[in-house]
C-alpha cells in the first residue's frame, strides 16, 4: 500500500490522492479465500494475520494524522490544503477499513466449521408449507422458500446446499397462475431430481377446474414420486385430485386397489375445500397419518363415509376439523376413538356436534370454535357444548364462540371441570355466558373439594356475574391455596365482564389486586363478532384485544 504523507499547513498546492492497491486480492496465498468460505491452511492464517497486524498499525497512523490536520482546520477553516489532505486521508482510512473486514472475514471462526456442522444448520433453514392461506388475507399466499440463495455464496456452500435432499423436496404450487410458467417444469424437474430420496412436501393451491396441459404434465410428473410423499396439502385443487386418482398406475396409491405400501411416508394430509363425493375412488392410507386437518370439505350425504374414515386415524396426533355447514350426523353412530390424539382443534356451525361422539383419552390441548347462526322463532333452547369423553388428561382448553345470535350455546361447568381433573389453562370466550357455576365449583364445599384443583391460567370475555361475594372469594381462595392440592392461580384476566356495574368495581379494586401481587386483568373490549354469514370463505372475527392477549399468555403447547 503506497504510504500517505501528511502535508506541511502551508504547501502551497494540495497533494495528489494515492492509489491504494488492494495487496489482500494480489496475494496468492489469500485471493482464493476471497471467493470461498473455505477453511484457511496455517500458511494461509498466518499470511492474513501478518496482513492484518500491519493494516491495524496503518490504521493507527493514519487516524493520528488526521487528527493533526482536524486541529489545524480549526485554526485555519479555509485553508485549501489541509482539507485536501484531510479527504485523502479520509479515503485512505475507508480503503485500510475494507480491507480489515475482508481479513476478519478470512479469519473469522465460522470458516473452520466443519462442512457436517454447516449441513447440519442448513437443516433449519429448509422450506415449509406452516403457513396458513387465507383467500381474504394476501399476505398469506407466500411462496415456499427455495435453497438457492444458499448455493450463491460460494463454492463450499454450494455443494453442501445441492448435496440436501430436504432443501429442494418442498413444493408449493399455484394451479391458477404458476401453470402459465414456461421454466416451471424445468424447475420442478431440477428440484425433484436434487431431492433424491428426501421425503416430499407438496402444496396445490388454486381454483382452476379445467386443467392446463402443463398442469396435466406437472401432476404426473410428481405421480412417478407419490411413494415419497410426506405430507400432501390441497386447496381448492379438486381438479388435481382428480387428475391423481385417475393415475391409478403410475400413482400406486390413490385407488381403492391400490398397494397401501406405495404410501409408507404420507403422515400429513390437509384437505380445503374439497368435494370428497365427486371421487369415490380416492383412498386416502387414513391409518397412518399423524396429521390430519380439513376445511369445508364435502362428504356424501349421511355422514357413513366420512365416519368410516375418520374411524381409521387411529394414529394421529394432531387434528384440525372445520366443518362445512351442510355436515350433519345421523345417529346411531359408534364412538371415534382416537387413542394417540394430543392436539385437536374443531369449528362447527349452528346446532352441529361432534365432539360428543368422541373418545380422546390422550388429548392434551382442544381449541372448540363454534359459530351459531340465527335460530328460528320456534327454535328456543341453544345448543349445549359438549366435550369429548375420556378427557382426564386435558391440560389446555379453549372455546370460542362467534356470531350474532339472541341465544348462545351455554356449559355445564360441572361436568367440564369433574372431566377434566388435570385442566391447567382455560380461555372461553361466549357472549353472555353465566360463569356464576363456574366460580362456585372453584370453591370446597361442605360435601366435595374444589373443581379445576390444577387451573394456573383463566381467561374470559363477555362474562357474565351475579354474586361478586362468591367471585372475591374465589380469588382469595385460588390465588392463596390454603387447601391441600389445589394449584395456585397465576393469571386471571377478564375482558367485557357484565354488568356493567360488576366491571367497574373490578377495575376499582384494582389497585387492591396489585397490593396483594394477584394478577387480576379487567379490560372493557370492544364488542366486535361476525359470524361471516355471506359464504363459506368467511372469517370469524373475535374481539382483537383478546385473541391477542390470549395467544400471548397462553400459548399452545
Amino acid at each position: 500500500m503506497a504510504k500517505v504523507r501528511a502535508s506541511h499547513w502551508f504547501d502551497p498546492e494540495p497533494p495528489s490522492r494515492p492509489t491504494v492497491s488492494n495487496k489482500i486480492a494480489e496475494s496468492p496465498l489469500l485471493a482464493p479465500l476471497l471467493l470461498s468460505n473455505d477453511s484457511p491452511t496455517a500458511s494461509q492464517y498466518a499470511a492474513a494475520q501478518e496482513f492484518f497486524e500491519s493494516h491495524n498499525a496503518r490504521m493507527s497512523k493514519i487516524r493520528v494524522e488526521r487528527s493533526h490536520i482536524e486541529f489545524g482546520l480549526l485554526a485555519m477553516p479555509e485553508f485549501a490544503a489541509l482539507k485536501a489532505t484531510r479527504q485523502v486521508l479520509i479515503d485512505a482510512e475507508h480503503v485500510v477499513r475494507a480491507e480489515i473486514c475482508l481479513l476478519r472475514g478470512i479469519m473469522s471462526p465460522i470458516r473452520r466449521v466443519p462442512p457436517e456442522l454447516v449441513r447440519e444448520i442448513f437443516l433449519f433453514l429448509t422450506p415449509s408449507l406452516d403457513v396458513e392461506y387465507s383467500p381474504h388475507d394476501p399476505s398469506s399466499i407466500l411462496k415456499v422458500p427455495t435453497p438457492w440463495d444458499l448455493g450463491h455464496i460460494c463454492r463450499s456452500w454450494r455443494e453442501i446446499t445441492l448435496s440436501l435432499g430436504l432443501l429442494w423436496s418442498v413444493f408449493d404450487i399455484d394451479v391458477a397462475s404458476d401453470m402459465d410458467s414456461n421454466h416451471l417444469p424445468r424447475a420442478i424437474a431440477y428440484r425433484l431430481q436434487r431431492s433424491a430420496n428426501a421425503p416430499i412436501s407438496i402444496r396445490f393451491r388454486g381454483t382452476a377446474y379445467d386443467l392446463t396441459q402443463g398442469c396435466i404434465e406437472l401432476v404426473n410428473m410428481f405421480a412417478k414420486h407419490v411413494h415419497h410423499f410426506k405430507r400432501l396439502d390441497l386447496h381448492k385443487a379438486c381438479d388435481v385430485l382428480r387428475q391423481l386418482s385417475t393415475k391409478t398406475d403410475p400413482l400406486r396409491g390413490l385407488g381403492p386397489t391400490a398397494s397401501k405400501t406405495s404410501f409408507l411416508c404420507l403422515s400429513d394430509l390437509t384437505l380445503h375445500y374439497i368435494n370428497l363425493p365427486m371421487h369415490p375412488q380416492v383412498c386416502f392410507p387414513w391409518i397412518q397419518l399423524l396429521q390430519y386437518t380439513e376445511a369445508h370439505c364435502r362428504w356424501p350425504s349421511g355422514g357413513g363415509a366420512r365416519w368410516s374414515s375418520y374411524s381409521q386415524l387411529s394414529n394421529v396426533i394432531d387434528l384440525s376439523i372445520k366443518f362445512s355447514r351442510q355436515f350433519s350426523v345421523n345417529p346411531p353412530m359408534d364412538p371415534l376413538l382416537l387413542p394417540r390424539l394430543r392436539k385437536a382443534r374443531v369449528v362447527l356451525f349452528g346446532k352441529q356436534h361432534f365432539l360428543d361422539l368422541c373418545e380422546m383419552p390422550s388429548l392434551h390441548t382442544l381449541i372448540y370454535e363454534h359459530c351459531c347462526y340465527s335460530f328460528s322463532e320456534d327454535d328456543n333452547q341453544a345448543p349445549m357444548i359438549h366435550l369429548p369423553c375420556s378427557i382426564r388428561r386435558l391440560r389446555v382448553l379453549r372455546i370460542f364462540v362467534n356470531g350474532l345470535n339472541s341465544s348462545y350455546p351455554s356449559i355445564n361447568f360441572g361436568e367440564m371441570l369433574g372431566a377434566s381433573p388435570c385442566l391447567s389453562v382455560l380461555s372461553i370466550s361466549i357472549p353472555q355466558l353465566n360463569v356464576d357455576t363456574f366460580v362456585t365449583s372453584l370453591l370446597p364445599s361442605e360435601h366435595q373439594p374444589p373443581l379445576g384443583q390444577k387451573l394456573e391460567a383463566v381467561c374470559l370475555e363477555g362474562s357474565w356475574f351475579n354474586n361478586r361475594g362468591d367471585f372475591d372469594k374465589m380469588l382469595l381462595f385460588r390465588f392463596e391455596p390454603q387447601a391441600k392440592n389445589v394449584t395456585g392461580m397465576r393469571s386471571l384476566a377478564l375482558f367485557r365482564p357484565e354488568p356493567r356495574s360488576f366491571r367497574e368495581q373490578l377495575i376499582q379494586s384494582r389497585v387492591d389486586f396489585d397490593r396483594k401481587g394477584w394478577s387480576v386483568k379487567v379490560e372493557h373490549g370492544v364488542h366486535d363478532r361476525t359470524c361471516g354469514d355471506q359464504s363459506d370463505d368467511s372469517k370469524e372475527e373475535l374481539t382483537p384485544a383478546y385473541m391477542q392477549y390470549v395467544n400471548a399468555a397462553f400459548p399452545l403447547v
